[in-house]
Order: structure tokens, then sequence, then C-alpha cells
């Protein structure tokens, strides 16, 4: 870099290529081969510092996954699903072409399709009989070229629609099929904007236990520290989430609450040994008496 003539100071930021591990430690190193207008080597000099200790959900370190369900007849044997509007499922490649694959159903609803930020089209995943690797989207001609592919749950239907569902099965760039598992599909939950909330907003998914084949919806976080505490929503509408450690379920907690509880402590892991560890927390599909709904939300993470 060399800096500018009129200006006093030139700062350079250095952007990591991933995800760095909240509470992990770094090292930074300037070298010699840094050098002035003349040639002269820096010294070489390091620090060490700390990622953030507070997470939340536009950190690109935690992860969200939609329902994700199994069946011989979908492509790569498994879908993922989402009912609640604002719920979206990211594809990015490079290609051009590219084609949604879904399960069109009776319980299903309907999506908006975005291309690189442009809406292309509404699609319906409702049909009378179950379709399986049906063809929901194509688009063709594209420049050879980075490419994303937004696919948006609105959460409504058409009236013979007995739900507002939305499946993914996979996408396809010329013969090759992604499934709704790689790498290069990023889901997110439904992302609710208030002032009360930390930061702003918080996200939220729900589930249904009926008829589920695999995975449920969740909310994934790995992480250094000793303890970890977890901050939610809770409203009249919330059910129940499970929690794990490293694999290992710590809790079951109740998201309900008879009036909307804003920043409300959910969970706290208590002592860990200080290393590197996961965090998941999924939405079970049940709830208590009360409750109206199986929503579970997630606002904020603290580490120490």
């Amino acid at each position: 870099m060399t800096p500018s003539s009129t200006t006093l100071t030139t700062t350079a930021t250095f952007t990591p290529t991933s995800p760095l591990v909240p509470g992990q430690s770094y090292t930074l190193t300037l070298t010699s081969g840094i050098t002035d207008k003349v040639a002269n080597a820096l010294t070489t000099t390091s620090w060490t510092v700390r990622t953030a200790l507070v997470v939340d959900q536009t950190s690109p370190a935690l992860v969200e996954v939609w329902d994700r369900d199994t069946n011989a007849s979908a492509s790569g044997g498994g879908y993922s699903a989402a009912r609640l509007s604002g719920a979206k499922s990211t594809f990015t490649f490079t290609g051009t072409n590219v084609t949604l694959v879904g399960r069109k159903a009776t319980d299903a609803g309907k999506a908006d399709v975005y291309l690189d930020g442009v809406k292309q089209a509404t699609v319906d995943f409702y049909n009378a009989a179950t379709q399986w690797k049906a063809n929901v989207w194509t688009k063709t001609g594209l420049a050879s070229a980075k490419h994303t592919v937004t696919v948006m749950v609105l959460g409504t239907k058409q009236a013979a629609a007995t739900d507002t569902w939305v499946y993914v099965d996979a996408f396809k760039v010329g013969t090759t099929s992604y499934e709704e598992s790689n790498t290069a599909v990023k889901d997110q939950h439904r992302r609710t904007v208030t002032a009360s909330a930390f930061g702003g907003s918080y996200d939220v998914t729900n589930h249904l236990a009926t008829g589920d084949t695999g995975d449920k919806p969740l909310f994934k976080l790995v992480f250094r520290g000793t303890d970890i505490l977890v901050d939610a929503t809770k409203t009249s509408s919330s059910g129940t989430a499970a929690v794990y450690v490293d694999g290992v379920l710590k809790a079951t907690i109740d998201l309900y609450a008879a009036s909307t509880t804003y920043k409300a402590r959910v969970f706290d892991s208590a002592t860990l040994s200080d290393g590197i560890h996961t965090l998941i927390i999924k939405a079970t599909g049940t709830k208590a008496a009360a409750s109206t709904g199986t929503s579970v939300s997630l606002d904020q993470v603290t580490l120490k």
C-alpha cells in the first residue's frame, strides 16, 4: 500500500477469508516484508488479540439451519424446510445457469426468488400430489461469474394449500447438483427487527414435530471460552428448545411468556474447560399448554 500524500495517516484493513472463532485468541504479526518508501524494513512486531465475546444473529460465526428432513425420493436423500415469512436460503455459485430444485406438496406455500439481489419471480411449492425433485425456477444466460440465489419464504399460500412450507431440495448448476446441506448454501431464520432486542433484532424459527424425519431447525456456534450465556425473546407463541454443548444435552428451555419479554437470559452453561466448544440450540416442536406455537428465538450469546 502507498500512503496518501494528502493525509497524515493511512489505515490498512485486513479481512479474514473465513469467520474467526468468537472468544479465540489470535496472534497478528507484521514483518520486515513491509518497507517504507525508501525501502527501510519494518522491525518485526506482533500482538495477540481475542475476538468478540458478544455474538448476535448478524455474526457470520453463527450458523442457522432450516428443518432438515430425509426421504429417499429427494435429491441426495434429504431436503430443507421453513414456513415463517422472512426465512431465507442463499446459494452462492459460479456459472452461467442455475435451477432451484424443490419438493412440492399439499402443505406448501410461496417464496420469492432473488438473483444477485434482484427479484426474479414468486414461486409456488404447492401441488395436489407430492412432487420430488421438481424444477421450481431456472435462470440461463448468466455471465460466467459468481452469483447468489436467495429463496425468501413469504409465509403465504394459495387457498388449496394447508400450510406455508417452502421445501428446498437442491440447486443445480449445469449438471452438478448442490444439496441443501452443501457449504455453498446458507440458511437464515426469520429476522425480527425491534429496538427492544440486543443489536436491534433477533432471529426466530419454529418446528412441527408431526411428520419429522430428520434434524430439527437449529442455531449453532463454535466458540472458545469458559462459559456461555444465551439471551432470547420470550413470547406467547414460543415453544421449547434443546440446548447442547459439545454434543451433550445440557437443558431443555421454555421460551413461553404470557407477554413478550426481550433480552431474557434462558441458558448459562456454567464453567467450561478453556477450549473450543460447540453450542447448538434446536427447536423441539413442543410447547407449554398455554402457548399458541412452537417458535424458538435467539437474540445474543455472551462468552467468558
